[in-house]
């Protein structure tokens, strides 16, 4: 996962970036828990045998005649290179390595290609602006340079799972802009998108409604190109494009030092155990690890840390409705989790948000908290965990007594600490979902002994 490390700033970027294999995969923005892009590919087209070979990888089952990697080109900041190439040979490579703007909401792209003069490399981004696929409108904008390539949700998609504070829906526009302008773009149904990745066959389209495929053709022959895909909300395309092409004018370089600096600072002030200070692989994953657990945060709602940014794309999941898919929600049991890995690796301030959102965010006038919520603390299962209810006033103690931060230093009161153990203890120690240790909903409890004679 690819975010800037900057939870708690006044104007932080609010772009997250997941990755596979072969593609950039669901894009977050302006939330950790609401997504904006199903996938950004390549495309390598070869012109004069009317063949093309994807980097997205949308079928593992089966080889396709691609070598892929994905991989942290750094072990001190969340950068990743990717790497492609024909597994026969066809004599061309193609590496794409990605950082988010530390000063804007966009994220950028270096992709690098080194192929003949009948090759052509095409950007592929499947849109799902505002959590749906179904209900998009792609446009192909021309500008001095070439073409800009935009995506917005329309009326049709109002109807959403993840809405703003005011519960008024999020309306989000994203923009697709190479450095030198596209010199070919198509807004495209996904017939046509499907077309161009699998055969290379180019479908000339000014826009399109619905399921939306935006392409853009970013070298031909060998080169390097620089790609953004900045972010607006109302619908902005325009301001959309704006922020890309600002991510780009500043340079990529510039912002990948910003990007990696950002992070040092970050894993300055993590410890790293002496378990695994003396193996070099081993603390490159511990510090990996520790990035991306920060990374999941939300920067609106701090302390909110989703469970995983993954939604298993499918036939059983779908993208085309607007849905609370995936595992994009807090749970507090997983804050409690996260708390304790946070602050035994000495971020102490990530693990102190994490307990107040419990509290502030999540807890119910009752003093429960729920199954899990949406990042801005609305519920979204109802269901009845005790451990997620208890585990928080482990994480209050675990504060106060090793960290010195009592309530005088915290944005939560004895008086919710009360509630929650109030209700613990007038709830349990039998609920609707027993969740006391995990497995208590399949464990028989062992019978008492019996008395001698």
């Amino acid at each position: 996962m690819a975010t800037v490390p900057d939870h708690g700033s006044d104007d932080p970027s609010r772009v997250w970036a997941t990755f596979t294999r072969g593609a950039v995969t669901e894009v977050r923005f302006p939330r950790v828990d609401l997504l904006n892009l199903r996938t950004l590919e390549f495309v390598v087209v070869d012109t004069e045998a009317g063949t093309a070979w994807r980097t997205h990888e949308p079928d593992r089952t089966t080889p396709d005649g691609v070598d892929r990697s994905t991989t942290l080109a750094t072990d001190r900041a969340l950068v990743y290179e990717q790497a492609f190439s024909p597994a026969e040979r066809d004599g061309w490579e193609l590496t794409a390595e990605w950082v988010t703007d530390p000063e804007r909401d966009a994220l950028l792209g270096r992709i690098d290609f080194d192929g003949a003069a009948r090759h052509e490399v095409y950007a592929l981004a499947r849109t799902a602006c505002s959590q749906s696929a179904g209900a998009d409108f792609g446009r192909r904008v021309p500008t001095a340079a070439g073409y800009e390539l935009a995506a917005w949700d329309t009326d049709a998609n109002d109807s959403q799972h993840v809405v703003r504070e005011d519960g008024d829906s999020y309306e989000v526009a994203l923009g697709l802009v190479a450095d030198s302008g596209f010199s070919r773009a198509s807004a495209l149904a996904p017939d046509d998108g499907q077309a161009l990745a699998e055969a290379g066959e180019w479908t000339n389209s000014a826009s399109v409604e619905g399921v939306v495929d935006l392409a853009g053709r970013l070298v031909t022959g060998s080169g390097r190109a620089h790609l953004a895909l900045g972010f607006a909300t109302g619908r902005d395309q325009e301001t959309a494009r704006g922020t890309a092409r600002a991510a780009l004018d500043a340079g990529y370089d510039s912002a990948r030092e910003a990007y990696v600096s950002g992070w040092k600072s970050y894993l300055g002030e993590v410890t790293v155990p002496d378990s695994v200070a003396d193996e070099p692989d081993l603390t490159t994953q511990y510090r990996a690890a520790a990035m991306v657990l920060a990374a999941v945060e939300d920067k609106t709602s701090l302390g909110g840390g989703i469970a995983s940014p993954s939604v298993p794309w499918g036939s059983a999941v779908g993208a085309v409705t607007p849905s609370d898919y995936g595992y994009n929600f807090v749970r507090a049991l997983d804050r409690y989790q996260s708390f304790t890995a946070l602050r035994a690796m000495g971020d102490i301030e990530g693990a102190r948000r994490a307990v107040e959102y419990v509290f502030e965010s999540q807890q119910r006038d009752d003093g429960s908290i729920p199954q899990n919520t949406f990042v801005d603390g609305r519920p979204r299962l109802r269901g009845e965990q005790l451990d997620g209810a208890a585990l928080p006033l482990v994480m209050a103690y675990q504060l106060a007594d090793r960290h010195g931060l009592g309530l005088d230093s915290v944005d939560y009161s004895y008086a919710q600490l009360g509630a929650v153990a109030d209700y613990v203890v007038d709830s349990g120690p039998a609920t609707g979902q027993e969740r006391w240790g995990r497995r208590a909903a399949t464990r028989r409890r062992p019978s008492p002994p019996r008395s001698p004679g």
